[in-house]
């Protein structure tokens, strides 16, 4: 994800804009990584959409004590306070929606089956 080679193959067969999704992916790099990454998205393909999960500072400092990241070898690094903290670094961004997982938008909670919804 971090190689250019990849946006470079990409954007050299098709212009227009693309859909990216980063799930579970950006908070296993370091921060210095992220934000090449999303320079580089920025950079070879302007006003694309971009989906991407964060991990807040609490969940990576207590990823040890979690009863499944705990058993996941690879180890989260990069925390994001909010998509506030993206748009400081790239000034232009457009954040179109912003969710936790106890604030999912309220359609979301109809698709979710009975055993995984969240009392309101």
């Amino acid at each position: 994800m971090t190689d250019a080679a990849w946006a470079d193959t990409v954007a050299s067969r098709t212009a227009g804009q693309y859909f990216f999704a980063a799930e579970a992916v950006l908070p296993f790099l370091d921060e210095a990584d992220v934000r090449h990454v999303l320079d580089l998205l920025v950079d070879r393909f302007p006003g694309s959409l971009l989906a991407l999960d964060t991990a807040g500072p609490g969940i990576v400092s207590a990823q040890e004590q979690h009863d499944a990241l705990s058993k996941v070898a690879a180890r989260m690094l990069w925390t994001c306070t909010g998509p506030t903290e993206l748009a400081e670094w790239l000034p232009g961004l457009t954040v179109l929606a912003s969710h936790t997982l106890s604030s999912l938008p309220p359609r979301m909670y109809g698709l979710a089956g009975s055993r995984t919804r969240l009392s309101r």
